[in-house]
């Protein structure tokens, strides 16, 4: 099954109510989400955990059809406390959110199981500064997901090598696919990576997938 997974940096300059375009709400969210916004007694978390749910329901369908495009109000938000289930063309994609005092963090997928991810940054860097460096995280974000898969196969970080192929990541390993399906995501100081495992194991390696 593809997967999605999204994080947000809630201190992010740009993220902030001072800095949103007033037309934002109307643009990205259905009429059902901006009463949800209105109703919100945290309006900041509510307004990012709505957007990185359709952020991460949008990379798990483009691995459906890489047409698809990512128009937020095509991708309607169900929220339910840290659950979700997002509504699209392509289907229903359930949600899993997280929640931390500097971040939001979605995982999407069609399954019935959430998937396993990792998350890592550095919450006492300026968010600002940390925008700045996008290709130093670019490859941050690669990095933890090498660590994370090569603990799940038994092997060292540096035998996984993570490529993009129409801009979506794939996992490899001396060329050969890992059963794996991949998302990643970054923004300001945080960098998250999630997977879905095929339950199908490569000769030669130790699985140790759940």
């Amino acid at each position: 099954m593809p997967v999605g997974n999204d994080i947000v940096d809630l201190r992010h300059p740009l993220c902030q109510p001072a800095a949103i375009h007033p037309r934002f709400d109307i643009r990205a969210f259905t009429t059902r989400e901006i009463g949800l916004l209105a109703a919100s007694a945290q309006v900041h978390r509510t307004r990012w955990s709505l957007w990185a749910a359709k952020e991460s329901a949008f990379k798990a369908a483009r691995k459906l059809d890489p047409q698809v495009r990512f128009l937020p109000r095509d991708f309607a938000v169900h929220l339910s406390g840290k659950r979700a289930e997002v509504v699209h063309r392509l289907g229903r994609f359930r949600v899993w959110l997280d929640h931390a005092d500097q971040w939001v963090h979605a995982l999407a997928s069609q399954a019935g199981e959430k998937p396993g991810f990792r998350i890592a940054g550095d919450p006492s860097a300026s968010s600002g500064a940390a925008r700045t460096a996008e290709e130093g995280f670019s490859e941050r974000v690669r990095e933890l997901a090498r660590i994370a898969l090569s603990a799940l196969l038994n092997i060292a970080p540096i035998e996984v090598r993570i490529v993009s192929e129409d801009r979506i990541p794939r996992a490899q390993r001396r060329g050969q696919p890992l059963p794996f399906d991949l998302s990643l995501s970054h923004d300001g100081r945080f960098v998250s990576c999630a997977w879905e495992a095929s339950r199908v194991c490569i000769p030669g390696l130790v699985c140790s997938l759940s």
